[in-house]
């Protein structure tokens, strides 16, 4: 069987340390920086990703409220939403 890879180019943002590094990988496996990134960056997506944690209740202490159910995401969804009042979006 025959496989066919595309490749596209694209710019990276990387931390000098951790360029030395890859740099370094790459030359002592004899390959190129690209495979290096590459491969890792298959690695890490191909990697089992961690199960979402469960909604948590949130105790308002002092009131006779009842507890409120909040999920990761929701919480997300406010901070995103209060950063954004906060820069006139």
């Amino acid at each position: 069987m025959i496989m066919c890879m595309r490749s596209e180019r694209t710019t990276l943002v990387l931390d000098g340390a951790l360029l030395r590094r890859a740099k370094a990988l790459a030359a002592q496996r004899g390959t190129t920086l690209s495979a290096v990134v590459s491969d890792a960056l298959q690695q890490a997506l191909s990697a089992p990703r961690p199960q979402a944690t469960a909604p948590f209740k949130v105790v308002v202490f002092g009131s006779k409220r009842k507890a409120v159910d909040h999920s990761p995401a929701d919480l997300a969804g406010y901070e995103e939403a209060e950063d954004l009042q906060r820069l006139g979006r």
